[in-house]
């Protein structure tokens, strides 16, 4: 599956969830767009908790089971997801290429890292 088959998938959940991303609707776009990015923030707010609280237990030498580790290591999946979703929904409404466009931003930082290389 591509990506842009995914963001498919996306827009058609929002539209039966009553979320209609309206592209030619001015005000509507950038409401929406203010709203994502409102939620893209809360997402990595979720998930920059729960890797300190990982932090916090590894700092004072606290045994961490395997168990809630893996739990953990799950939540921050679904976090992660989420900011993915808003990413997608923002992609749409901006209309962005995102395949052409990553390959743009490699290539230009392919350049702009040249130096860094580990050859």
């Amino acid at each position: 599956m591509e990506i842009i088959d995914i963001i498919k998938i996306q827009l058609d959940f929002d539209r039966r969830h009553g979320f209609e991303g309206n592209v030619n609707n001015f005000p509507y776009k950038y409401v929406q767009i203010s709203k994502d990015i409102v939620g893209i923030v809360g997402e990595i707010g979720e998930y920059s908790n729960i890797v300190k609280k990982i932090n916090l237990d590894i700092d004072a030498g606290r045994d961490i089971s395997i168990e809630d580790i893996e739990k953990r290591e799950d939540d921050m999946r679904e976090e992660l997801i989420d900011v993915f979703i808003y990413l997608m929904r923002l992609f749409a409404l901006t209309g962005v290429d995102v395949e052409a466009e990553y390959l743009k931003k490699l290539s230009y930082n392919e350049e702009k890292y040249k130096d860094f290389r580990s050859e």
